[in-house]
């Protein structure tokens, strides 16, 4: 038998030299995902200046409404402010226009009241549906303190005298 004849490793390779840096291959997984962070910023940046640009240049100060009669319009003032004196601008026109009201305004609202939407009984405000419904429906009001207390003692098997027992020391 001959000896095999023996392998000898390569040699290790050359030490890198001073400065220098690890660096990763560039692949095209990697390109493409820069590609598209530059262009997903570079779009986020002209929606900002679109913006910015559109909120300088807000509605104007002044805004003609037209009439369903071919009428002219009404200029009226553009105002962050209170609703009535639009209110009052478009009472005479053929328009479209309720405010958007505060919880606490709505009960006083005019048309509100005049379908009776909401009414005050003796379980609290009671807020009706806006569809018609019949004269005799009526939401049952819940049921009193202890207006039921007897007749569910009674099913639990609590006689006459020993009711009339907690009634005297103030447990029912």
């Amino acid at each position: 038998m001959t000896a095999a004849p023996s392998r000898s490793l390569p040699p290790p390779p050359p030490p890198p030299p001073s400065g220098f840096r690890f660096r990763a291959p560039r692949t095209v997984r990697l390109r493409l995902t820069l590609l598209y962070v530059g262009l997903f910023l570079a779009s986020a940046a002209c929606l900002l200046v679109i913006t910015y640009f559109l909120v300088a240049r807000q509605l104007p100060g002044t805004v003609t409404l037209r009439t369903s009669g071919g009428g002219t319009g009404v200029p009226f003032i553009w105002l962050a402010g209170s609703i009535f004196p639009w209110e009052r601008e478009l009472a005479g026109l053929e328009v479209c226009c309720e405010p958007v009201l505060q919880v606490g305004e709505v009960a006083s609202n005019p048309q509100i009241a005049a379908r009776g939407l909401i009414s005050t009984t003796t379980t609290g405000v009671e807020v009706r549906p806006a569809v018609p419904v019949r004269s005799d429906w009526r939401r049952l009001d819940p049921p009193g303190l202890g207006e039921h207390t007897a007749e569910i003692l009674s099913e639990l098997g609590v006689d006459g005298p020993a009711l009339e027992s907690l009634k005297k020391d103030g447990v029912v």
